[in-house]
């Protein structure tokens, strides 16, 4: 492994805070570094990463024009500075520069733009498509990130099984459940009523109407004042107990987190789920369905509901609520599957696998 040079699409490091790429890119990076040179490639327009990785990395902030943004950044920017530098490339977020001919390793985490069209405008939908079907085309290596998306992979776009790897997602040291702790004091300062239950906003496919009724049924059932936190949304109708808290630093969300009765989490589809991981990690029960990654990711310890209906749901969280021994014999099954999840150390030696196969050839 010494010797191999690598760059990486570290573009979604510069989010704040930072999504699911983000953390995977912030766990695997340090242990990457150990192993290649690794150049975190990143757009110049935006601001520094905020993850302390300097002492793994250097940043190489990349220009394009101010109209460009996301496909055309790696045209214009980062195809160019592979061609002179001469590396394998780690396209990280779901694709590669199409005008760029060298070793690439590409990490799908998802077929959200194939699969679940209503998630996208029409013109994003089809430049996604048609850049993910071009990349997968160019890739020497593919990861994924749970055997589940592999499958979906290896059967969309019709490829050897043996070309796709699976490199997890695994847990910031963040997510605990000591953070409860400081919950309540949280929860006032939000604005949140207690007990209170959390959910997410975002794309469609992850269900926030049906978890806010969801709610609002176990709300009139349970005849309490629970509250209902929604991570990611800040523009929801004034509703008593309901609160849109947005975009949360990292610390908070896990605080939050981890004082919430339940994660209500009715998603469609998950490449893996993270939200649902961490949430376990914070001795949080989850509530969802058996649909795409959630059982290989949450195995024996999530709250299944039978459908993702808002009955369904509002069932499961009631039950959550009145059964004490129910919900502490979930919470424990929840930390004792998140203690055996994949490490980030055990995902980066499967992307450094993938770099030397790449680089080999």
């Amino acid at each position: 492994m010494t010797g191999i040079s690598v760059a990486l699409d570290g573009r979604l490091l510069q989010r704040h805070p930072l999504g699911g790429v983000g953390r995977y890119l912030a766990g695997t990076i340090p242990h990457l570094a150990e192993q290649v040179e690794l150049h975190v490639l990143l757009d110049a327009r935006a601001p520094l990463p905020r993850p302390r990785l300097d002492a793994y990395v250097e940043w190489v902030p990349l220009s394009a024009p101010r109209a460009v943004h996301g496909l055309g950044w790696l045209e214009l920017a980062v195809a160019p500075w592979l061609r002179r530098v001469g590396c394998v490339f780690h396209g990280a977020f779901n694709m590669l520069p199409l005008t760029f001919g060298g070793p690439g390793v590409l990490t799908l985490h998802d077929l959200a733009p194939q699969l679940h069209a209503d998630d996208f405008t029409p013109l994003k939908r089809a430049a996604w498509r048609l850049y993910m079907r071009g990349s997968v085309a160019r890739a020497t290596v593919i990861t994924t990130v749970s055997d589940f998306a592999r499958r979906q992979i290896v059967d969309y776009y019709q490829l050897d099984p043996g070309q796709v790897q699976v490199a997890p997602d695994a847990l910031d040291p963040l997510f605990a459940p000591e953070r409860a702790d400081h919950a309540a004091a949280l929860a006032r300062a939000l604005g949140v009523p207690t007990p209170y239950v959390v959910a997410i906003g975002g794309a469609p496919r992850r269900g926030l109407g049906i978890a806010i009724d969801a709610w609002r049924r176990a709300r009139r059932e349970l005849g309490i004042e629970l509250g209902l936190a929604v991570l990611g949304e800040s523009l929801l109708a004034p509703e008593p107990g309901l609160v849109p808290v947005g975009s949360l630093e990292d610390e908070d969300w896990a605080t939050l987190l981890a004082g919430a009765q339940a994660l209500c989490y009715p998603t469609r589809y998950e490449g893996f789920g993270l939200p649902a991981l961490e949430a376990l990690a914070s001795g949080t029960p989850v509530v969802c369905g058996a649909v795409a990654s959630l059982p290989e990711v949450l195995g024996d310890a999530a709250c299944w509901s039978r459908d993702l209906s808002a009955d369904a749901l509002s069932g499961v969280v009631i039950r959550l609520l009145r059964d004490a021994d129910w919900h502490r014999e979930r919470r424990e099954a929840g930390l004792a599957r998140a203690r055996a999840a994949t490490s980030w150390r055990e995902s980066a030696d499967v992307l450094l696998d993938a770099y030397d196969r790449a680089g080999s050839r």
